[in-house]
């Protein structure tokens, strides 16, 4: 529920949406990755695998807000400050390296 409670209404909002769930529950970002490219616009949610480089290089993209649910202090790359909603137009999602 923490994945998609604030999901809903970033997308009703109209804007677009990166998931990446967490690599230490890897049943759930299985099914996640499964599911949601399945039942959602792939052009508005995006699901991203991995562990500390995935999340590193999330974090170098620029974001107007970030919702972080999970974690200890010093468990993620560099602390994470939840910034001002923004609402914009649909902006296209970082895509995947090749070969990913």
């Amino acid at each position: 529920m923490l994945t998609f409670g604030p999901l809903a209404p970033a997308l009703a909002a109209g804007n677009t949406a990166v998931i990446k769930p967490s690599e230490l529950a890897v049943a759930t970002s299985a099914l996640i990755a499964e599911l949601v490219p399945r039942y959602l616009d792939h052009e508005a949610v995006a699901v991203v695998e991995g562990a500390v480089p995935e999340t590193t290089a999330l974090l170098e993209q620029q974001w107007d807000f970030i919702f972080f649910t999970g974690g200890r202090h010093g468990q993620i790359p560099r602390p994470l400050g939840l910034r001002g909603v923004h609402k914009h137009p649909r902006r296209p999602l970082p895509q995947p390296a090749s070969g990913s």
